[in-house]
């Protein structure tokens, strides 16, 4: 046991923060005691302390990187739910997104050339007016679509994409440009 010098209670050791200067080679000052403390420092102090941690950021990037990467690996969940917070704050934004990372990952598996990137989908949907470049109807929830595609050894890049609306890139799929028009008969 031991007398916290601030508050005058006697506490178990582990109830103070390790110092070797002490003799004892604890702080005099309970855990307690010490967290109020810093509490209220902070609160008189916020601006001078925020400034100190992105002081402190700039100057050990890498370092802590590498703290941040370990403790997210030690805490899964809190990825989880940060994740799931900023999807739930911009789901537009995520869906793009994912959009684009799935078209990318398939890219990568037919070994196509090029990347799309969201100004490249920004482009297209400005210069279709927001219409599906099959049927012309507007929509919100356009699919970005390979004019050729991928499976067909298309470019994934911005010249190769068009906005379709999810019926007709269903039936589009993976057929040839030329074949699918015919289908439906638009070309001869």
């Amino acid at each position: 046991m031991k007398t916290c010098s601030l508050c005058g209670l006697a506490k178990p050791i582990a109830g103070f923060y390790r110092d070797r200067t002490c003799r004892d080679g604890r702080s005099g000052s309970c855990k307690d005691c010490v967290r109020l403390r810093a509490k209220d420092w902070y609160s008189i102090n916020r601006e001078r302390a925020l400034a100190n941690v992105k002081k402190w950021a700039a100057l050990n990037a890498p370092k802590r990187a590498t703290y941040c990467r370990r403790w997210l690996d030690k805490n899964p969940w809190y990825s989880a739910v940060s994740s799931r917070r900023w999807r739930e704050a911009n789901l537009e934004r995520w869906r793009a997104s994912k959009v684009l990372s799935e078209g990318k990952r398939r890219a990568r598996k037919v070994h196509s050339i090029g990347s799309i990137e969201r100004l490249d989908v920004a482009r297209v949907r400005r210069l279709q007016r927001d219409r599906c470049a099959i049927c012309r109807c507007r929509g919100s929830k356009l699919h970005v679509d390979h004019v050729v595609p991928l499976a067909l050894g298309g470019a994934n890049d911005a010249a190769n994409i068009q906005l379709l609306c999810p019926p007709c890139n269903r039936r589009k799929w993976a057929k040839d440009p030329i074949v699918h028009m015919r289908e439906l008969g638009r070309l001869l």
